[in-house]
């Protein structure tokens, strides 16, 4: 098929077959590689909206400790104004 203007031989279609069934083999390779990203991607996803939200309860937590003890103080403050 050295020729652009030659008719194709069966060879020639045979090889191109062939070269079509690699590609059709190689594009499901791809396929599964893409669905395995897909996976590991939403399972990311997953990840990070759990460790995200731990985050937020223990900056949530921590911010009523402080507001406790903010509190606390400002009633010891309060007392012993009054003491004087």
């Amino acid at each position: 098929m050295d020729d652009n203007n030659a008719p194709a031989t069966k060879s020639d279609i045979a090889l191109v077959l062939n070269r079509l069934d690699a590609l059709t083999q190689e594009m499901a390779g791809v396929k599964q590689e893409v669905a395995g990203i897909k996976q590991d991607l939403e399972d990311f996803k997953v990840e990070v909206n759990m460790r995200f939200e731990q985050f937020e309860h223990r900056m949530e937590q921590q911010l009523l400790d402080h507001e406790a003890k903010i509190i606390t103080s400002n009633y010891r403050l309060a007392e012993s104004m009054q003491q004087l």
